[in-house]
């Protein structure tokens, strides 16, 4: 699953990317419509949500210490400091 994700967010950077984007008009969309009070409309994409919830249950509890997750964000005190 490791490989499958890392593979998919560095080869598909700009499907990744279209996702984000995806994902910022939701926001804006949502934060229009909670302003005005309404919920927000149920059909709204949420894919990028979706995968950094996978990414983060993946991650989530490294029993065996092997600290995959640092591919994706380093440690904070040390920029630059990533593998990918």
């Amino acid at each position: 699953m490791h490989v499958l994700l890392t593979d998919f967010i560095e080869l598909m950077h700009s499907k990744v990317t279209e996702l984000r984007a995806r994902a910022d008009e939701t926001a804006r969309t949502v934060q229009c419509f909670q302003q005005q009070g309404l919920d927000p409309p149920p059909n709204l994409c949420r894919d990028f949500e979706t995968l950094l919830q996978a990414v983060g249950k993946l991650y989530g509890n490294d029993k065996l210490g092997l600290n995959l997750g640092l591919e994706y964000w380093g440690p904070m005190d040390i920029p630059g400091n990533y593998q990918r």
